[in-house]
């Protein structure tokens, strides 16, 4: 069993995508006494009736669970890929989505923004202003199309270090 790891080093974009009651349809117990009401992940495909109460399942039972407001999976599309969300979203948690630069970097820095963990040594890192405002130059219409999709006042360009491992 193995872990991987990824490291972004540069600008990015960050911005806060909060939850929100989202109305959803699934396979589930359609009865609201039973403590498998709605709960997707208590009744398989495979199952006609519920486990705990016999009640037959249906597909289309409606329920409310809590999901970030932006759909970014539609967003990543509009804006062609430029950016990719560097986190995953999964309901029941507050997120903040961090974007970064999915093309090659070289217009944002002269350095490798992905850091490469068979690399040794040190990386110099001289002007991250400069760095910032190239990245704001880059992805300028990308910028703007996320200020409409999410609260505009809360997107923020920002640089630093980015980790995430599975």
């Amino acid at each position: 069993m193995g872990v991987s790891l990824q490291c972004y080093i540069g600008p990015y974009l960050s911005c806060p995508n909060p939850l929100v009651d989202t109305k959803i349809e699934h396979r589930a117990c359609p009865s609201k006494e039973c403590e498998n009401f709605g709960n997707r992940y208590r009744v398989t495909s495979d199952q006609k009736f519920c486990p705990k109460c016999g009640t037959e399942v249906r597909d289309d039972v409606e329920v409310t669970e809590r999901w970030p407001r932006t759909d970014t999976d539609d967003l990543r599309e509009e804006i062609k890929e430029r950016l990719c969300r560097f986190n995953w979203n999964t309901p029941d948690k507050e997120t903040r989505d961090f974007w970064v630069p999915n093309i090659d970097g070289d217009k944002i820095s002269d350095r490798n923004l992905w850091l490469d963990l068979d690399m040794e040594g040190a990386w110099p890192i001289t002007d991250t202003a400069s760095e910032i405002l190239a990245f704001q130059d880059v992805f300028a219409p990308e910028i703007k199309k996320f200020k409409e999709t999410y609260a505009p006042e809360t997107i923020t360009v920002h640089w630093g270090i980015l980790t995430a491992y599975w």
